[in-house]
């Protein structure tokens, strides 16, 4: 080869790393600006159940792997209404305004059994993981599971509106 093909070779390697290593990023802009999520109206006759359930870890051979224990939600006579896999531990169950009763499993082979109520537009949720710690509360607004635990707040009574609430 002869040397002056072997320098032009090299030169030409060396200015093209340089032009790769030294050129800057490329700028893409996005047309569209982005804002906030949009707001979701609540139904007018809906709320939500949350339930916190305790973590239900499981051992095969190759992994651990870890999900929330199961809940089911039942009317006032007892039918089932919702079985919910609670895969996540927080699933969000929407359900119409009224009283209903969650039963979960929990440790030591029990089942829990509480009563809730569904309040449209609002969240109701159920701590049975234990890991629950309200920043500020007075005891009396607190519902407390069996091992004195709180798992929720307690379930206000319905009220009428006020004359001075209702709409003229």
């Amino acid at each position: 080869m002869k040397p002056n093909s072997l320098v032009l070779r090299m030169a030409g390697v060396l200015i093209i790393g340089l032009v790769a290593g030294c050129s800057a990023p490329r700028l893409v802009q996005i047309s569209e600006p982005v804002g906030p999520a949009p707001i979701v109206l609540p139904s007018r006759d809906t709320g939500r159940l949350v339930v916190y359930t305790e973590e239900d870890s499981s051992t095969d051979e190759d992994n651990v792997s870890s999900s929330y224990k199961p809940y089911k939600v039942l009317d006032s006579s007892g039918r089932v209404l919702k079985e919910v896999s609670n895969d996540s531990g927080e699933e969000v169950v929407p359900l119409r305004a009224g009283r209903y009763f969650v039963r979960a499993e929990a440790s030591g082979r029990r089942v829990i059994a509480i009563e809730v109520q569904i309040v449209v537009g609002r969240t109701t949720e159920i701590h049975l993981d234990g890991k629950w710690r309200p920043e500020a509360f007075d005891k009396q607004e607190l519902v407390f599971g069996p091992d004195g635990t709180p798992v929720g707040y307690r379930s206000a009574p319905a009220t009428a509106p006020a004359d001075s609430e209702r709409n003229p």
